[in-house]
Parts: C-alpha cells; structure tokens; sequence
C-alpha cells in the first residue's frame, strides 16, 4: 500500500488536532516510534501499520475514479 502526501498530510493534521505525538500515537497503536516516523515519511511500509492508523482516526482509505480530461478514444 502506497500513500501520497495528501494522505500523510491528513494524517498528521489529525494528530495535531488530537493533540498527539509520533510518541503518543506509535504507543497506541503498539508500535516504535522509529516505525511509525518510517511509515510517515515513506521510509517503510509496516504491514498492518496504515489500516491501524486509520482505525485511530476512525477514517478510512477510499478510491475515487478521476475526472477524465479528454473523452476515451473510443468514443
């Protein structure tokens, strides 16, 4: 599972309006600090790791289809 930035972004502001640390939030969630501060900043990809992180911020990872910008060829 890859995460853009967008989605590190929402995930920090999250702890900051939580008022959590990487500290606080690795503990809850059972995992090092190091571990978490890796997934955060794309060093590392704990499996397991994202979906927990959403289950603490009660969000969840969706997919959405792009808007096309030019019609399919086909068309």
């Amino acid at each position: 599972m890859v995460m853009t930035e967008e989605i590190r972004a929402e995930i920090k502001r999250l702890m900051k309006e939580k008022g959590l640390t990487q500290r606080d939030l690795a503990g809850i969630l059972g995992v090092s600090e190091k571990s978490l501060s890796r997934t955060l900043r794309d060093r590392g990809q704990p499996p397991g790791l994202w979906p927990a992180i959403f289950d603490e911020f009660d969000v969840e990872l969706t997919l959405k289809r792009k808007e096309r910008r030019d019609p399919p060829a086909d068309q």
